[in-house]
């Protein structure tokens, strides 16, 4: 299992109750996301939000970041993500 945490720069106007309606929103579309086991949505007061997402394979995840979904948030927020990292979440042992 890979785990990511995905952030990005909010546009100013968006602060803590627009972002949270705006998640509510999509929330939903994840459930069918492929290999998505978990998603967390985050926002910071600075103005950055994005997610913590808990993924079967780092393939998956890569696929999901670089389609249709980066194009929506390159799309509603003028900006690409700024911040991403991923992890295995465990290792299998020898």
């Amino acid at each position: 299992m890979i785990t990511a945490i995905v952030q990005y720069k909010l546009p100013p106007h968006i602060d803590l109750a627009a972002c949270a309606a705006h998640f509510r929103t999509f929330a939903p579309g994840f459930r069918t996301v492929p290999e998505l086991i978990r998603k967390q949505f985050i926002y910071a007061e600075d103005g950055w939000a994005g997610g913590v997402y808990l993924w079967q394979t780092q393939a998956a995840a890569e696929a999901f970041y670089t389609g249709p979904w980066l194009d929506e948030i390159r799309q509603r927020d003028g900006m690409d993500r700024t911040s991403s990292s991923s992890r295995p979440l465990a290792s299998p042992t020898t």
